[in-house]
Order: C-alpha cells, then sequence, then structure tokens
C-alpha cells in the first residue's frame, strides 16, 4: 500500500502572507483521492508564521493535517526537511515526499481530485528518484532551453532541471542523503543538482504531463530571507542565508565542491557557463558511472552539525490524527 507526504510550505518572513489563498490550497489538497488503498498524511511546514495563521489553519483543519510552526529565520530547504524528519519520527517512514509551495492549488480541472495519485503512479512508472507535476507557470524551461512535447513524460537528461514547486521525491532518495532537499543553498539554486543526485543512485528525474497544477507566483516572496542584498551573477554559494547576524555558514564554496568532485560528475547551476559536470562520467543511460558521487553529493551539498544544527531549530509540532 503506498504511503504518500504531502508538505505544504509557507513562509511569514517577508510578511505578505496570502493566508486565504493558503486556506484554499490545502483545502484542494485534502479533496485529493488515493486509490487502491493508498493513505497520504498532509503536512503544513510554516516558517515564522504569524500568530493569524496559526490560529486560522487550525481552526480550519483541525487535526486532519499535521503542523510544524517554526520560529527561526530559515530557508524552506532546512524547514521542509525538518518537517519530514518530524513526520517520519511520528508516521514512520513514507515511500514518496511531496514537495508543495505555497503558490500551488490542485483545483486544475484536469486532475481536480486525483492529482497525487496520478503524480504517484507516474513516479512509479519507471526507476525515478523524483517526479514534479507541470505547473502553469514558473517551471524555469527558458533557463534550461527545454521544450516539452504536449502530453509526453519528460526525463531530464543529467544538468537540466525544472524550477521546485509540486514533486515527489522517492523515500530511496531520502534513504540515499539523509535529508530530501539540499541545504547548503539555501533554496537558491537547489533545483540544479536534481538531475545528477538522480543519476548518482541510478534513478530518474522524471516531469510529467499528466498533472497539470495552478501556481501563482511569489505568494509570500521568490527565495524570501535567502538572497543578500544583489549578489553577483557567480556567487560562491556560502554564507549566503543572512538575519541580523550569520545563521549558517558551509565550510566550502561551489568552486571548491567542483573541483573536488568534477572527476566524479560533479555538476551545478549548469544554465551558466561554469560548473559543467564531465558527459564522460555517466553512461549511455544517464546514470553515474563512479559509485562515489552519490556519497559525494551525501557529503558536500547537505549542511553538517557543525553548519547548523537541526536540533536546535524552535519548532512547534503537532501529528494529525
Amino acid at each position: 500500500m503506498k504511503k504518500i507526504l504531502a508538505v505544504y510550505n509557507s513562509c511569514g518572513i517577508s510578511g505578505q502572507e496570502n493566508i486565504v489563498y493558503y486556506v484554499d490550497a490545502i483545502r484542494s489538497l485534502l479533496y485529493q483521492t488515493m486509490m487502491d488503498g493508498g493513505e497520504m498524511k498532509i503536512a503544513l511546514s510554516a516558517c515564522r508564521a504569524s500568530n493569524m495563521w496559526k490560529i486560522q489553519s487550525e481552526n480550519t483543519f483541525h487535526d486532519l493535517i499535521s503542523y510544524n510552526f517554526i520560529e527561526d529565520n530559515v530557508p524552506v530547504s532546512v524547514t521542509f526537511n525538518d518537517t519530514v524528519d518530524k513526520c517520519v519520527k511520528h508516521f514512520g517512514e513514507f515511500d514518496g515526499y511531496l514537495y508543495i509551495d505555497s503558490g500551488i492549488s490542485f483545483w486544475d480541472p484536469s486532475c481536480r481530485f486525483n492529482a497525487l495519485d496520478m503524480l504517484y503512479t507516474a513516479h512509479k512508472s519507471g526507476p525515478n528518484a523524483l517526479t514534479a507535476a507541470m505547473p502553469s507557470n514558473d517551471d524555469g524551461r527558458q533557463w534550461w532551453g527545454i521544450e516539452y512535447k504536449p502530453g509526453e513524460d519528460f526525463v531530464f537528461p543529467v544538468g537540466k532541471t525544472t524550477n521546485l514547486h509540486c514533486q515527489i521525491f522517492d523515500n530511496e532518495w531520502r534513504k540515499a542523503y539523509g535529508r530530501v532537499l539540499p541545504d547548503i543553498f539555501a533554496s537558491h539554486c537547489m533545483e540544479s543538482v536534481f538531475s545528477h543526485m538522480s543519476a548518482a543512485i541510478k534513478k530518474k528525474f522524471l516531469m510529467t504531463q499528466k498533472v497539470h497544477v495552478l501556481h501563482n507566483h511569489s505568494m509570500d516572496g521568490a527565495s524570501i530571507g535567502t538572497r543578500i542584498g544583489q549578489e553577483p551573477d557567480r556567487f560562491p554559494m556560502s554564507d549566503m542565508f543572512e538575519t541580523g547576524g550569520l545563521l549558517f555558514k558551509t565550510r566550502k564554496t561551489m568552486d571548491e565542491r567542483y573541483r573536488e568532485g568534477v572527476e566524479l560528475g560533479f555538476g551545478f547551476e549548469e544554465c551558466k557557463e561554469y560548473w559543467r559536470h564531465r558527459p564522460e562520467c555517466f553512461d549511455s543511460d544517464g546514470y553515474a558511472t563512479n559509485p562515489e558521487l552519490a556519497p559525494f553529493y551525501a557529503r558536500e551539498v547537505f549542511l553538517k552539525p557543525g553548519e547548523f544544527d537541526y536540533n536546535s531549530l524552535r519548532s512547534h509540532f503537532v501529528p494529525s490524527r
């Protein structure tokens, strides 16, 4: 029996919460049906939620969903990972972990009540590490030179990606890397390593056009809290998240990581001219040939306790029934 954790993510750091939209989006999620006896748990992962949003969400949904209210200013990669960890500790492991950004709604008439079941079916149609639903806008194809054929699923080649809006991550991904979302990037540009990380564990990264979801852009700010001013085009990706003093700091720049990992197949943000992966490090199926690439990503794109301690997060978790 399939068991899915769907995590809806909101952020109040910018002070521009769209509570009416959030409620409607979560309601659309509650209307989803999992076929063949499947089970879905829903969690709200809310960073710096206002008291109004806390009260409104709990008074509206009661024990139908779980709540994880994080009080620290941290990026969505951290809050999502923390919510997944807390849900796994309470409910046990899931077959898949669905990331849902705050602008996503499941009211699209093409698959209004079975979008998640269709997404999971597409995910399990092959050796997929993660599977994305097609958002109504902002999929990022212009950055990556991708053209989707109408109605056809698309497997991302190594070095290509899509923006993170509504994607299911397989439990094999979480077991291989320890967490779901890479967190050294402070949310910004982390999607660019998804195809490499999939290939490193001998799996694919799929976009299914069988599932369309509505997307309202920047509902609580794009990569809010993770950008310090106007960063230069070539940014080191360390020391990026700062609020009243440094919250976390990685010990290496991306240039250092690239020099260490390029011989294994490491790549990052390949829509630019630098940090390109070496094609000879991957076979004809698009899988990494060196088994050390997965451990390298596990070490290098996730924060270590000396850099950031998840156990130090101030949060309040309330599980669903």
